[in-house]
């Protein structure tokens, strides 16, 4: 999925438009600038078919706002019990952020069947290691 961070609304309906060109259907623009919330807006009413989220997505007001724009879903960079409880509230698609296994397991425990599992302190196997069942061929 594209992520659109730091751009002009303008910046955002050119992006929007070349990825429905391009046969891309979704897109995040991160709420990393003054300009964020302008350019989702922007996009929202220019192209109401593209599936548009709004990522760096840090408390429940930004939920409420996100929900109140008409967006399609929200992604965290982190986990947080309020957010997701929030984000539940509002039937509004939530992808937080997760790094350990402990955050994966207590994401799961909530509900939470799609977070966005940040590997940054993982190789692939350390990952396929920690969050693959383990399986034992007969002896």
């Amino acid at each position: 999925m594209p992520i659109i961070n730091q751009v002009l609304p303008e910046e955002s309906l050119m992006i929007a438009e070349a990825l429905l060109v391009g046969g891309v259907e979704i897109m995040e623009i991160t709420l990393r600038s003054d300009k964020a919330k302008e350019s989702l807006v922007a996009v929202r009413k220019n192209f109401p078919e593209i599936v548009l989220g709004a990522g760096s997505v840090l408390n429940p007001e930004q939920l409420e706002w996100i929900r109140g724009e008409g967006l399609d879903f929200a992604v965290a960079p982190g986990w947080s019990d309020e957010c997701w409880q929030k984000a539940n509230t509002l039937n509004l698609s939530f992808i937080p952020g997760i790094i350990t296994p402990s955050e994966l397991i207590k994401a799961i425990d909530a509900g939470c069947l799609n977070p966005k599992i940040q590997p940054a302190l993982f190789t692939n196997e350390e990952l396929i290691y920690l969050f693959a069942p383990k399986v034992r061929s007969p002896s």
